[in-house]
């Protein structure tokens, strides 16, 4: 298996050969690194490819080690007051206070506020504010796939907030819309192009020109929230 060498990194590679591949591309998951390339594609041009993108690739393996390391990447060591939870693109400043309470509640006004009873645990603070994070950015998935589905005249299936590990979001068959939890942090103008992207699927399940036809007529300015993902901006090197 070939090593790509960044500084003192070493990364190992595969290559995959496929009929179906139109042009040479890398391909980057918690499993593997592997070029994928069209069938007889010089092996030199593979090689040369791969360490024109050793930058790319560095960072992308950097995301997904972090990723893997845990979905809370970027939240702070201890939930605590002063801490700061990655929210909607900022970095937004998190209260915490004891009182007489029976169970932790979570609120949000310019910062999160936590109230907990005096026994609760950093893990249950944990555990409570990431749920109150994922039922936060499903409300805000359906009221995405409530305004956008007519102008696109697609039926979309139930709404779904899960930990991919290598893509920001997804769509069934069955029109079911699934979305990466990790975009809780992203902005919203990335969130929104996530959903109509995967939206704009069921009516064309590839990337063809009809495709970015179509997203482009509802969501003109998408290239900000495009670029944004592809940077990966301290999120998941995932790829829609």
């Amino acid at each position: 298996m070939p090593v790509l060498t960044v500084g003192s990194t070493e990364i190992p590679y595969s290559i995959r050969f496929s009929k179906r591949a139109r042009r040479l591309s890398i391909k980057v998951t918690p499993l593997l690194v592997e070029a994928v390339a069209p069938h007889d594609y010089p092996m030199d041009r593979i090689d040369t490819f791969v360490k024109k993108k050793r930058e790319w690739i560095y960072r992308k393996v950097e995301d997904m080690t972090e990723l893997e390391q845990g979905t809370h990447c970027g939240w702070p060591d201890r939930l605590v007051s002063g801490a700061k939870i990655p929210f909607h693109g900022r970095n937004m400043r998190l209260k915490v206070i004891t009182g007489e309470v029976e169970r932790i509640q979570i609120s949000y006004r310019n910062g999160f506020i936590i109230e907990k009873p005096a026994e609760a645990t950093d893990p249950q603070i944990r555990a409570a504010l990431e749920k109150w994070l994922e039922h936060r950015l499903k409300d805000e998935v359906r009221d995405l796939v409530e305004r956008y589905a007519p102008k696109l005249n697609v039926n979309p299936g139930p709404v779904t907030i899960s930990s991919l590990k290598t893509r920001w979001g997804s769509c069934g068959k069955d029109g079911s819309i699934r979305v990466n939890w990790l975009l809780v942090k992203a902005p919203k103008p990335v969130l929104e192009y996530v959903v109509v992207h995967e939206l704009c699927h069921l009516r064309y399940r590839n990337h063809s020109q009809e495709f970015w036809s179509l997203l482009t007529s509802v969501l003109p300015d998408f290239i900000n929230s495009k670029h944004w993902l592809e940077k990966g901006r301290g999120l998941a090197g995932s790829s829609l």
